[in-house]
């Protein structure tokens, strides 16, 4: 890694400004040319891409005054262009060539955006391990994480905030002032110029104002979370205790803080909208109404009053819905909700979700309702149950049977079901498509206690050992899981291969901190090894492990050479999946392509990475098979199988370039 600049990128003071100067050096990288390149390239396309937007409400006006009977366009185009209908088709034309030169500047600027993290995020590790071990003793390593993480996601909003939002915005800004200036007269300069400066004045004080009460949010949220996980990690040991009020209580003075900080940020985000609102409305009230006296008085024309409508309606349009609090799915979707222009919840709610393109399975409340809804491909799981006749709403069975609820069905794929006091009203607001469950959940992310689109888990996991061990099969002594997630495969495994099932492996379930231990030196040794072999079973014999998965190999690496130094004379790994090789998009925080082994490697580089004797993957057709298909269709897939294929059945739109508009309200830390 080059060296980097020494400057300090920090939200912590509020200068907003000062931040984004720091920046620079990460997003014109000196010892990059390339990338320089990239930047030089992506402003180009910038500036004809707004230049193009700005030419757009001409097109608009021209074609009004050629069907208003007036020819205004004469004075700028040949007279061949200056008809109705060719205006009208110019129009759209140039607003067509404008959203791609803005995707393609997206395109050129990704690279440089993903450096810029990159080198943030790796000057941010490396101070981390030279801090002083009080500190990170006295910190908690789940939270730190947590900020680690947000403080990435932030500084990445910084970048992309700045480089293609906030310079195309004043540009744009810029190119309509002098516009209006010229055309219309200094009084509409005088009214673009002071909306701008009030707009952008109250955005970055209320902006800094946010700041503050969302870093008091992650706080409390960091510390809430990281009690949650501490107490579950170590449930025998707060009930050995008898310490489960304590625990409880512990997490409701962390989640009161939360409660306080989350509602003041949201009453802030809406003063915050709301003034934007007002400043911009009242710009723009005054500039239309100028424009109307004036077609009134003669002096302008109806495509004039269009064309100053166009151009600061265009402003407003990339004003509204672009102020968010965080990075988060369901705060996107809150916001599609809020600018929705239906009238109803639930209508509002469809009018968000039509707009989305993945995979979602969600639950929504209002006042008097309760809505849970699917995607129409129904790539994730929501089941409805019942307890003592009130409905309830779930991912999974297995958490009806906590609670003593009675599963009732699954909802299906397009499903939205509406719950109030007149009943369950079952609606299919989406067009219908072929459904795509995500064949994953059967393979690690749903619980195996849980029965899932009718199919019990456990017994699908059971089943992929077997055909697991039908299609690779090495001799060896017995069969050893990867606890937890491996072991009903590796059951599977063992009884379609005869051969002894043996726990030799063995998952300590008090990781963790002993946060509940009467001194500092007790609380603060961390529990190191979440696996320990069992030598006994190990010593001297031919072993084949089953696990899962394989993501990045570097887990799989350390228990291989723990079953190794523990006597086992042969090591035979056998993967319950095939090799994923694709990212997840849909829900999931699984590492970027180029991260996956399976992506970078053959199989047999795979085994000689991870030292074993020998590695062999489920094959897909397997997989399908443990689920009761016969095969895979290759040309109607009937699972979402993205991460072993690379087949997506949504196009995949973030990944594509579409402009996300980021607010200054992220340059204090992403949620």
């Amino acid at each position: 890694m080059a060296s980097d600049p020494g400057k300090r990128v920090s939200g912590d003071s509020g200068r907003t400004f000062e931040t984004l100067a720091n920046l620079w050096p990460y997003m014109w990288p000196s010892e990059r040319p390339d990338l320089r390149m990239r930047v030089a390239y992506a402003t180009i396309f910038l500036v004809l891409a707004k230049l193009l937007t700005v030419l757009v409400p001409y097109f608009y006006k021209w074609a009004t005054d050629a069907l208003d009977g007036a020819d205004t366009a004469t004075e700028w185009l040949p007279l061949a262009l200056t008809g109705a209908i060719t205006l009208v088709v110019s129009y759209n034309v140039a607003r067509i060539i404008s959203v791609g030169l803005n995707q393609l500047r997206d395109a050129l600027f990704a690279r440089v955006g993903q450096h810029a993290v990159r080198r943030l995020a790796y000057r941010t590790f490396v101070h981390m391990h030279r801090l002083s071990l009080r500190f990170h003793l006295e910190r908690r390593t789940g939270g730190l994480s947590r900020i680690i993480e947000r403080g990435t996601k932030g500084i990445e909003a910084i970048v992309r905030f700045t480089i293609l939002n906030t310079l195309p915005t004043i540009l744009e800004f810029a190119l309509v002032a002098i516009i209006f200036g010229f055309a219309y007269g200094l009084s509409y300069l005088a009214v673009i110029a002071a909306t701008v400066w009030l707009y952008g004045w109250f955005t970055i004080k209320a902006s800094d104002w946010r700041i503050a009460i969302r870093r008091d949010m992650n706080d409390s949220d960091t510390d809430a979370n990281t009690k949650a996980i501490d107490s579950l990690l170590n449930f025998e040991t707060v009930k050995y205790f008898g310490n489960e009020g304590m625990e409880a209580e512990r997490f409701d003075h962390s989640m009161a803080r939360y409660e306080t900080a989350a509602t003041r940020i949201w009453t802030s985000l809406g003063w915050l909208n709301f003034g934007q609102g007002v400043i911009f409305g009242v710009g723009m009230a005054i500039a239309m109404v100028m424009s109307a006296l004036e077609v009134r008085a003669g002096t302008q024309t109806l495509g004039d009053f269009v064309f100053i409508n166009a151009m600061l309606m265009q402003r407003e349009l990339q004003r509204r819905g672009s102020i968010f609090s965080s990075t988060s799915d369901t705060e996107t979707i809150l916001h599609l909700v809020a600018t929705s222009a239906a009238r109803l919840f639930v209508e509002k709610l469809v009018d968000a979700l039509t707009r989305l393109e993945g995979a979602f399975s969600l639950v929504g409340l209002s006042s008097k309702k309760m809505v849970g809804v699917r995607d129409p491909l129904g790539i994730r799981p929501l089941v409805l149950g019942d307890l003592e006749g009130s409905p309830i709403l779930a991912s999974e069975t297995c958490a009806l049977d906590i609670i003593g609820a009675d599963f009732v069905r699954d909802i299906e794929p397009g499903e939205m079901v509406v719950i109030s006091d007149d009943g369950i009203e079952s609606i299919f607001p989406f067009q219908a498509r072929r459904a795509r469950f995500c064949i994953f959940e059967y393979v690690y992310f749903a619980r195996p206690d849980s029965t899932v689109e009718g199919r019990n888990v456990y017994e699908i996991r059971k089943k992929i050992g077997g055909e697991l061990a039908r299609e690779s099969h090495p001799e060896a002594d017995l069969v050893v899981p990867v606890p937890d997630s491996g072991v009903p495969a590796a059951i599977g495994y063992a009884q379609e291969s005869n051969l002894p099932f043996e726990l030799g492996i063995i998952r300590n379930h008090y990781v963790g901190r002993t946060f509940i231990q009467p001194t500092d030196s007790i609380r603060h040794m961390g529990v190191k090894l979440k696996h320990n072999a069992n030598r006994r079973m190990l010593e001297g014999k031919r072993v084949i492990l089953v696990d899962d998965s394989i993501v990045r190999g570097t887990t799989s690496q350390k228990i291989v050479q723990m079953v190794r130094e523990a006597g086992a004379t042969e090591v035979h790994m056998r993967i319950a999946s095939p090799p994923t090789r694709a990212s997840c998009f849909y829900g999931v925080d699984t590492p970027e392509k180029a991260k996956l082994l399976a992506s970078r490697m053959t199989v047999e580089e795979m085994a000689d990475f991870i030292k074993v004797d020998s590695l062999a993957f489920l094959s897909i057709d397997g997989l399908y098979r443990a689920t009761d298909e016969p095969s895979r269709n290759k040309m109607a897939p009937q699972f979402c199988d993205a991460c072993f294929t690379g087949d997506y059945p949504t196009s995949l739109t973030d990944q594509e370039g579409v402009e996300n508009v980021r607010p200054l309200t992220l340059l204090g830390g992403a949620g």
